[in-house]
């Protein structure tokens, strides 16, 4: 996935390669949206023979907390990805 604003999500299915299979992905923060995304994912799973997918979201303030929960409700792994390196220096 991509970033996450209050109102949608933005994102691009890829492969663990690197390769883009869809750019643009822009689905609204509800649960209409987030139908949406699923039903796409499954399409490109199926099409491009993937038995696994990993939703990797950035934690963009709180926006991207509906998503991470629909995702929790449906079962989908999904991880964070931090949106900046860290700023701590270890000694």
């Amino acid at each position: 996935m991509g970033w996450i604003s209050p109102t949608q999500t933005h994102g691009f299915l890829g492969d663990a390669n690197g390769k883009t299979i869809l750019k643009g992905l822009i689905v609204e923060n509800s649960a209409e949206g987030f139908g949406h995304l699923l039903s796409q994912v499954r399409f490109y799973m199926q099409r491009d023979g993937f038995s696994r997918v990993v939703f990797g979201l950035e934690p963009t303030s709180v926006y991207h907390k509906p998503l991470a929960e629909h995702l929790i409700e449906q079962a989908i792994w999904w991880s964070m990805r931090p949106t900046r390196p860290s700023r701590r220096t270890v000694a």
